[in-house]
């Protein structure tokens, strides 16, 4: 089972991938991103999806924690609004 690690604010987003993906991925969300870095770097996840929402937070605040979560070696898939699209 790959162990997928979606870091959002919002709570609906879980609900519309886990049924999506099947019953091969295990869907978890975390809205903090201290307990993000930490399920990361400790390797609790195969695959972290990162929302980057400009709604919930500054972007470049959410900018610079890709950067420092992107080399512990986890996959990321950075998705996006549309406010925020060019800078994905």
């Amino acid at each position: 089972m790959i162990r997928l690690l979606l870091y959002s604010q919002d709570l609906n987003l879980q609900m519309l991938l886990a049924p999506t993906l099947g019953s091969e991925f295990s869907v978890f969300i975390e809205r903090r991103m201290d307990r993000v870095r930490e399920i990361v770097s400790k390797g609790q996840c195969d695959v972290l999806i990162l929302d980057l929402d400009s709604t919930s937070c500054p972007i470049p605040q959410q900018l610079c924690f890709f950067e420092e979560i992107r080399d512990f070696g986890v996959p990321i898939v950075v998705m996006t609004d549309d406010d925020g699209r060019a800078l994905a």
